[in-house]
């Protein structure tokens, strides 16, 4: 019983930290412009979090007992970690709308700009392009 309580008790403090990434995650895609070396950092956190919480959720199955918890310690942890999840479910799926938009927002960008300088940017060698598609370069 005493595992159950500290894998429990852990399992929160994890949803907790997941709570803070998850916004810091929501300010960056709510910015104007996404700093995308922080994002990544904030998505690597977050999976390592992830990662741990499935790890503890499966120390917790493998101990007895499951959930509903007759324990008054371990169903009010047990309780907790339920709202916590559903309040991170929530953030999470707005969070990912967030991220859609930016995508979206990135492609229309992108077929403006092949729009209005034709078909591609760059050539197979990274160069950009002129108009003059066949044309070979000339070196002195």
């Amino acid at each position: 019983m005493a595992d159950t309580v500290v894998h429990l008790q852990q399992m929160v403090e994890i949803l907790q930290a997941l709570n803070v990434t998850m916004t810091q995650e929501q300010q960056l895609l709510c910015a104007g412009q996404v700093d995308a070396v922080r994002l990544q950092a904030v998505t690597l956190e977050k999976e390592n979090q992830l990662a741990n919480l499935r790890h503890l959720d499966q120390r917790r199955r493998d101990a007895a007992p499951q959930p509903p918890y007759t324990d008054p310690q371990q169903a009010e942890l047990w309780q907790t970690i339920l709202t916590l999840t559903r309040q991170l479910h929530e953030m999470n799926q707005h969070n990912g709308e967030l991220l859609n938009r930016h995508l979206s927002y990135n492609q229309q960008a992108m077929g403006a700009l092949q729009s209005r300088h034709g078909q591609a940017l760059y050539g197979p060698d990274g160069q950009t392009q002129s108009g003059l598609l066949n044309a070979r370069k000339l070196r002195i």
